[in-house]
């Protein structure tokens, strides 16, 4: 296999900071409806659903390649999202996109945005694809949820795609299933496959669109929602990996990091300073919101389960500890706004006060006075309930050890906390908290 064997579509929509080679090639997506000249290769030439960008987004890309073009390797990325090809050490290992602020030539360097290093990846692996995001984060306790709770999105549409799949292929009935109910998800329509892969993926991906398209409504839907179709591939592309990867466990697959670029202006000159910008996560509006919004849609709908079986945080130890004892949080980031977020949503009583490393003097959040933790004061309050709340796993667990090594006993992980508060929304929401036990 040749270098100009592999064909890796990045899709552009303005003028942006390009990324071109031989393997990589840029493309204008929508060009049909544009008033820009991009001068780039464009997706409303040939075979084409150019005109349909508004609802396919990127995805008017893939079906491009899908129709007009050969090769023995195909491949995705955007113009602000690209695969991390390098093994560089950053501060989480999860689905997560790394920040960065700008396409410059250290950000090319560094995440190995050169044929050599991509084509090494490549020719070792069948697939290559972001690693699985965990969709759970703020109470979503499945896929389902998760895409209900994007504000731009509806549960309706989901189940419309969902049942869509099984009518035209009932051979993923379980995978579907299996997907609807779980925590993991590809996202963003990234990846790089190898040619035989790609042409039955994209036959079936657009089939089961093209088809859940005619079911929906777009008529009364805002330029956000019409773009449904397009975040419902992220989810189909999971559907058809799971029952791919049970299928042929032989296959090589490569999971990799991806990266997000917040500013994708072209750099005009030499002097820019080159900056690297990583982070976790940009703050985040208050999830709860989103998630009882959700779960209001959810109950709308006849589910093929019972959404009551995606929780596994039900007993009533949790409620008592919380009214009984003084609650402490440790971690004061953005995990920790988004539980008090809850606790005002359910009534619940607010943390006595929260430890931070980065703790600043005078710190307060939401009146709580925030402290940096000290094994002094830490013995004194073995007989608080104390809540974990930081995302990334490997300083939870280093939260988890200081807690211990000072004789505390009563903690909570953020995640099983967050399925409680979740249940205890979900019920609320159907109208059932006298059930709750």
């Amino acid at each position: 296999m040749k270098k100009s064997d592999i064909k890796i579509f990045i899709s552009y929509h303005k003028d942006s900071e390009r990324i071109e080679s031989e393997i990589m090639t840029p493309i204008h997506v929508g060009a049909k409806d544009s008033d820009l000249n991009l001068n780039i290769l464009r997706d409303d030439e040939g075979i084409n659903i150019s005109g349909k960008n508004d609802k396919y987004c990127e995805l008017t890309a893939q079906y491009w390649a899908w129709k007009n073009t050969e090769a023995e390797y195909y491949g995705f990325m955007h113009y602000r999202r690209h695969f991390i090809f390098t093994d560089c050490e950053y501060p989480f290992d999860d689905g997560r996109p790394v920040f960065y602020k700008k396409i410059d030539k250290r950000y090319r360097g560094e995440i190995g945005l050169d044929d050599e290093i991509i084509y090494e990846k490549i020719r070792k692996s069948d697939i290559l694809l972001p690693l699985p995001a965990d969709t759970s984060s703020w109470g979503a306790v499945s896929n389902e949820v998760q895409f209900s709770c994007l504000y731009n999105l509806h549960a309706a549409d989901f189940d419309i795609v969902c049942k869509t799949v099984i009518e035209l292929y009932p051979d993923y009935s379980e995978a579907v299933q299996e997907f609807r109910t779980c925590k993991s998800a590809y996202w963003y329509n990234i990846f790089i496959m190898k040619k035989e892969i790609f042409m039955h993926y994209s036959e079936w991906l657009f089939h089961i669109l093209e088809c859940a398209e005619k079911k929906i409504d777009f008529s009364i839907y805002d330029q956000q929602e019409r773009r449904t179709l397009a975040f419902m591939a992220e989810r189909l592309l999971s559907i058809y990996l799971i029952k791919l990867f049970k299928e042929k466990p032989e296959l090589k697959v490569n999971f990799l990091k991806l990266t997000f670029v917040q500013d994708t202006d072209r750099i005009t000159s030499e002097n820019v300073k080159n900056l690297k910008d990583i982070k976790e996560e940009p703050p985040e509006m208050p999830y709860v919101f989103l998630v009882e919004r959700a779960y209001k849609e959810l109950n709308e709908i006849s589910l093929p389960y019972e959404m009551e079986s995606l929780f596994h945080q039900k007993k009533k130890d949790i409620e008592k500890l919380l009214h009984d004892k003084k609650i402490i949080f440790y971690g004061g980031g953005n995990w920790c706004k988004q539980f008090l977020s809850y606790f005002d949503r359910l009534g619940i009583q607010y943390p006595a006060e929260i430890w931070d490393r980065e703790a600043k003097e005078d710190q307060v959040i939401r009146g709580i006075r925030v402290v940096k933790p000290d094994h002094l004061t830490a013995v004194d309050k073995t007989e608080a309930l104390w809540v974990i709340t930081i995302r990334n796993q490997a300083m939870s667990k280093e939260a988890w050890d200081f807690l211990q090594e000072n004789g505390i006993t009563e903690i909570v992980e953020n995640r099983t906390l967050l399925d409680w508060l979740s249940y205890k929304l979900f019920l609320e929401t159907a109208g059932r908290t006298d059930q709750f036990c």
